[in-house]
């Protein structure tokens, strides 16, 4: 599957805008958005029944939407749209966390589709 086309139908799982006004420090360089993480605890208990890349996806999506909430937090912003995660970040997720040796079969699928664009 194309990571566009991925990152398209994970999106599906997810709300259009997040509240990410709850976020605070955790300790060392960690931080914590409450409804960033719960919008994400709906998202994986929707897409459980789907096609295990999608799951992987719904994981990298909320990987690169933390990583987007931070700066965004930094910048005085409360919420984040499903729009902000960009595909490029998505993408980098996507391929770290396929690199595991349980996702071999998912990865050569995902890297195939994918090898042309770079993405």
């Amino acid at each position: 599957m194309k990571a566009a086309d991925l990152l398209a139908e994970v999106k599906t799982y997810w709300p259009e805008t997040i509240d990410i006004s709850d976020g605070h420090p955790t300790g060392g360089t960690g931080f914590s958005f409450p409804t960033l993480s719960l919008a994400w605890d709906k998202a994986e208990e929707s897409a459980n029944e789907t096609y295990q890349l999608i799951q992987l996806g719904v994981w990298a999506f909320f990987q690169a939407a933390h990583r987007f909430s931070r700066s965004a937090f930094a910048e005085a912003c409360s919420e984040i749209s499903a729009d902000d995660v960009e595909l490029a970040v998505f993408d980098h997720y996507m391929r770290d966390n396929l690199a595991g040796e349980s996702w071999e079969n998912e990865r050569a699928v995902y890297n195939e589709s994918n090898a042309s664009e770079g993405t």
